[in-house]
């Protein structure tokens, strides 16, 4: 399965496999996204280095590969690409970034994914990566990522297996920038908001008692502001 849209990328696949000798099944799926940004700095003469900071997050929330058998081998394979580019001023490759996760088991299970780049290695869960770099003011700016998954069970080697793969990281990878140089900021040409939602943070225990403390004082107030209210309008009805 795949889901694609600006700024948001998932992919999920699975293969199962239970033959004799030569026999394989891969599944592959991916998904890209590309959009076009202006750096906007009106007040900043062109090509002032603005400083961005890129978070991506990418949720794997299953990954699976194993066989039953001696001779099979089971893999799975997941790649994600970012670029960042712009023209003019002696600069074309901004930045580049690759993560990747490969599992693999059985009698073929040799080699690893080599992030490069700023990349780095996936994990099960929740992975968050957060890098900075410099683009150049008032010049275009071309964006483009990419999330590819394969998954296969081979048997090479000879001999019965029962093998399955998979891995489900569906519509997960999302892109966020945050330009940190003051008076500049990104206009996307697909209208896309590229902006890190906020969190608000939750009440610590004793910010909740505090809280609960202060409503029963305003509630107090209250209380007896109201009865001196009546007592009042009391006192003049017998005067």
């Amino acid at each position: 399965m795949v889901r694609a849209n600006i700024g948001a990328l998932g992919v999920a696949a699975s293969t199962s496999l239970t033959g004799l000798e030569s026999s394989s099944t891969d599944a592959l799926a991916s998904a890209s996204w590309y959009d076009t940004l202006f750096v906007d700095a009106p007040r900043l003469a062109d090509f002032t280095p603005i400083r961005v900071r890129l978070t991506q997050i990418v949720d794997i929330h299953d990954l699976y590969f194993d066989n039953a058998g001696t001779n099979g081998t089971a893999y799975v394979n997941l790649d994600h690409f970012f670029s960042a580019q712009q023209f003019g001023g002696g600069n074309v490759d901004v930045f580049n970034s690759h993560e990747c996760a490969l599992s693999k088991v059985g009698p073929l299970a040799s080699g690893a994914c080599a992030p490069f780049g700023a990349g780095q290695l996936f994990n099960i869960g929740r992975n968050t990566f957060t890098y900075e770099f410099d683009v150049r003011a008032n010049r275009d700016l071309y964006l483009s990522e990419s999330l590819g998954l394969s998954t296969g069970v081979y048997n090479f080697v000879g001999g019965l297996i029962s093998g399955q793969s998979g891995l489900d990281a569906l519509n997960t990878a999302h892109t966020y920038l945050t330009v940190l140089t003051p008076g500049a900021t990104l206009i996307s040409q697909s209208g896309h908001d590229y902006a890190l939602p906020s969190v608000a943070g939750v009440p610590e225990p004793a910010s909740w008692a505090m809280m609960i403390a202060g409503f029963g004082l305003v509630g107090g107030a209250l209380r007896n502001s109201a009865k001196r209210r009546r007592e009042a309008g009391a006192r003049r009805k017998f005067v």
